[in-house]
């Protein structure tokens, strides 16, 4: 972990030394996305309507866990453990992907970032 915070605050001067602004960096290693896929956090969740999604909250969630689904309109924000939010999106009118990361920013800050399942997946089979 200290070496990922390390190399975080480095991109994340160099880019705003580049950019002129404040950038949020998350950095996860090889070795924790695979922790991740070895818990099969979407199991029990195949529909193909759903859009899955990981969300990385920076360090740990400091106690933010959440034990059982919620559920707000059009998603479902799975579970919530080690700095890792897991969701499920059925996109309609009025309810999308931006939708569903304004809301899990307005619990846990703007410095997260989503990325879909299968990217991850993609990642790591690459």
């Amino acid at each position: 972990p200290g070496a990922t915070v390390e190399l975080s605050e480095k991109i994340a001067a160099m880019l705003k030394t580049l950019l002129g602004r404040e950038v949020s960096v998350i950095v996860r290693t090889m070795q924790d996305l695979q922790d991740l896929e070895a818990r099969r956090p979407f199991e029990g969740f195949d529909d193909p309507k759903a859009r899955r999604f990981v969300t990385f909250i920076p360090g740990k969630c400091g106690g933010r866990n959440i034990a059982s689904p919620r559920v707000y309109r059009g998603f479902r924000i799975l579970g919530v453990s080690n700095g890792i939010i897991i969701s499920i999106l059925y996109e309609e009118p009025g309810v999308g992907a931006v939708e569903l990361m304004g809301a899990i920013e307005k619990v846990f800050g703007p410095k997260v970032t989503t990325r879909s399942w299968e990217t991850i997946v993609r990642i790591l089979h690459k």
